[in-house]
């Protein structure tokens, strides 16, 4: 036991995991799991999720663990965070993190649970569709990132440069 446990990652597909889920005796393991975790906490027990992050280079958006809503609402005093995300700016010499408070949980971000696929072709942005931006010109998109008004393309431009844009910014046409 220790005075104060914390337990990260309370999202559902981490905590119960994604394999689990399926099956009602692998749950079951799981829950067990978390209330092991949750019982060795003397004094405090604090439970974090994310409701954005990234996984393998691909931005993900999650759902609080269900084992959090098990845990009866009398026992819980509930906080919510929104971390800022560092920036880079360029001071002339490095660049410098800055933290932005526009991003996290409570932001108008679009929570789109679908298949990543299924966004790209919603969008009409998909790998391989040939675009054009009225300043770097014509290019191919090599990957897509996110969804709705964060959606980020990397576009691989005739000259070989790569750039990353923001779709919601580049005013892409596509050829």
């Amino acid at each position: 036991e220790f005075p104060i446990v914390f337990m990260v990652g309370m999202e559902e597909g981490l905590f119960p995991h994604q394999r689990s889920i399926d099956s009602d005796e692998e749950l079951e393991e799981e829950r067990r799991l978390c209330y092991v975790g949750m019982t060795r906490a003397k004094e405090k027990l604090y439970m974090y999720y994310s409701c954005r992050r990234r996984i393998f280079g691909r931005e993900q958006y999650n759902l609080p663990s269900r084992f959090i809503d098990e845990v009866d609402s009398s026992c819980v005093d509930r906080e919510y965070f929104v971390q800022p995300q560092a920036t880079k700016s360029w001071t002339g010499r490095s660049y410098v993190e800055e933290p932005n408070f526009d991003e996290g949980c409570d932001s108008t971000d679009d929570f789109d649970q679908r298949p990543q696929e299924e966004i790209e072709n919603d969008v009409g942005f998909r790998v391989g569709a040939r675009v054009k931006h009225p300043l770097f010109g014509a290019g191919i998109i090599q990957r897509v990132d996110g969804a709705g008004s964060n959606q980020k393309v990397m576009l691989r431009l005739q000259n070989g440069q790569i750039k990353t844009l923001v779709v919601k910014y580049a005013q892409l046409e596509v050829l």
